[in-house]
């Protein structure tokens, strides 16, 4: 699909209708993306 942003052919929420949209993402309890600004730092994400 041309809206998808990784190397995959599907999506787990085709076929249902949803409402609103993500405004933050954290990581390991750090912002990766906040209201818009893309604040991932290289490297911090890592192996466990």
């Amino acid at each position: 699909m041309k809206t998808h942003h990784q190397k995959v052919d599907f999506n787990v929420f085709e076929g249902m209708t949803v409402q609103g949209v993500a405004t933050h993402t954290l990581t390991r309890g750090a912002y990766a993306w906040a209201d818009g600004d893309l604040r991932a730092v290289r490297g911090a994400g890592g192996s466990i």
